[in-house]
């Protein structure tokens, strides 16, 4: 997986880009970014994910940071969130432009098909016997029955499923 960098030029500019992020409840906190890197040094995945940098890229209008994988290798930890002397918020910073990626199509695809999994399925993965069995040995009840229509019916009223493209799958 590459790594972020900040490029040193970049034709794809999101002149409203900054606005858009000042203008959010979550984002707001972005401009007081100091680029001090403590979020960075404080990230379980720093190795792939540089919070300090994607501020910066985001604040330049940087079209790519919109686009890039590593916002959505976020843990969620909030670290940095903790740790920011200028109480930035990165985590909440990094969830704001995973939702206008979202708004703008670009959804990383592993969450795409996690989402598609819960729609079609009620889970992430399949229930069978055999964890049934192995719940029954544990003295377990058998999993509940997921009503899958109802979460659909959520997905559609929410516009979730065309938001990130789920492919329905029709039972």
């Amino acid at each position: 997986m590459s790594k972020i960098t900040i490029p040193s030029k970049s034709t794809e500019v999101n002149y409203d880009l900054k606005s858009k992020i000042a203008k959010t409840e979550l984002g707001v906190n972005a401009l007081w970014c100091v680029q001090c890197g403590i979020c960075t040094s404080s990230c379980p995945v720093a190795e792939f994910l540089k919070p300090h940098q994607v501020i910066k890229m985001a604040l330049l209008g940087l079209e790519s940071v919109i686009r890039s994988r590593e916002i959505w290798l976020c843990a969620e930890c909030y670290m940095c969130y903790e740790r920011c002397p200028q109480d930035v918020k990165p985590t909440e910073v990094l969830i704001m432009l995973k939702n206008i990626a979202a708004e703008e199509g670009y959804v990383y695809p592993a969450l795409k098909k996690l989402v598609n999994l819960v729609i079609n399925n009620g889970r992430i993965y399949e229930i069978t016997d055999f964890e049934n069995e192995i719940r029954a040995d544990l003295g377990l009840p058998p999993v509940p029955e997921v009503n899958v229509d109802e979460i659909r019916k959520i997905a559609e009223t929410t516009g979730l499923d065309k938001r990130i493209g789920i492919r329905r799958i029709e039972t």
